[in-house]
């Protein structure tokens, strides 16, 4: 009676970068129905692998038959193309709460010879120096949220790692129409696809870059989407009369930058 094997070519891996693509072959022997061939190379050939430029999907199954109940197949692997997978898109736009020590304009002061204090906010002074306070204010906050469906078997654990690992990571470069910097993926939600088709919905935040910032007395501040921003200031006078002023601002990265359409399969 035959013995079914079926195991991988040695040496057969092979990899490119650009575009990234990645094949491997295997052997089977001892099956003699092409149709059981293909459904077994389904069922054991993983449908995603992780290299470095991201998680690639299986395109194909190729079979070749070389030999009475001797086949070799060949699984090449690509970036997810859009067509494999419905996309659904939700949002929100609720906003967020920010504590912000500096206004986009002063627009008032009353009396009219009160001092400047040059867009601080809530300016204190106690024990001869001079304190911010600042104040929370609600800001624009688009929250994103794609769920993607995925064939049978896509969804394992290597697509969930690599998921893992990019988690508060923003968009290095275009993702969904936004500019490099604008997007913030904060995780995502699925389900292993062994048995049926698995959906996993990847949730962003987007908020936009900035340009020609004016604070104070200092201008042409830039300021990427989720960067952070923060102003320092300084003991001044204004009509001989004691203030603080915004002294410097500074522009913090304070998230990571990757590809995320590539690494997530979809958004480029």
């Amino acid at each position: 009676m035959p013995v079914f094997s079926f195991k991988e070519r040695p040496g057969a891996a092979r990899q490119t970068s650009s575009p990234p693509t990645f094949e491997t072959e295997y052997v089977a022997s001892g099956i003699f129905d092409r149709a059981t061939v293909h459904a077994t190379a389904l069922s054991l050939i993983p449908t995603a692998v992780a290299v470095v430029e991201g998680i690639l999907y299986r395109q194909d199954i190729e079979l070749k038959e070389t030999g009475y109940g001797l086949y070799y197949i060949r699984a090449p692997y690509a970036r997810n193309n859009a067509n494999t997978g419905s996309i659904r898109f939700a949002f929100s736009t609720t906003g967020g709460s920010f504590h912000i020590k500096t206004s986009k304009q002063s627009v008032g002061r009353y009396p009219s010879n009160a001092e400047d204090f040059k867009q601080l906010i809530n300016v204190k002074k106690s024990g001869g120096k001079f304190d911010v306070e600042g104040t929370d204010i609600v800001i624009p906050a688009l929250k994103l949220s794609y769920t993607i469906k995925h064939p049978l078997g896509m969804v394992n654990e290597d697509f969930a790692r690599a998921i893992a690992g990019v988690t508060s990571c923003c968009n290095s470069g275009m993702f969904r129409g936004f500019q490099p910097g604008e997007v913030l993926f904060l995780g995502a939600d699925g389900s292993q696809g062994t048995d049926s088709e698995a959906e996993v919905t990847c949730h962003f935040a987007a908020e936009k870059n900035l340009q020609g910032l004016i604070i104070g007395d200092i201008t042409g501040i830039q300021k990427d989407g989720h960067d952070f921003l923060w102003v320092t200031w300084e003991d001044d006078t204004d009509n001989g009369k004691p203030i603080a002023k915004p002294k410097a601002v500074y522009v913090e990265r304070v998230y990571e930058r990757v590809d995320l359409a590539t690494i997530l399969g979809f958004g480029g």
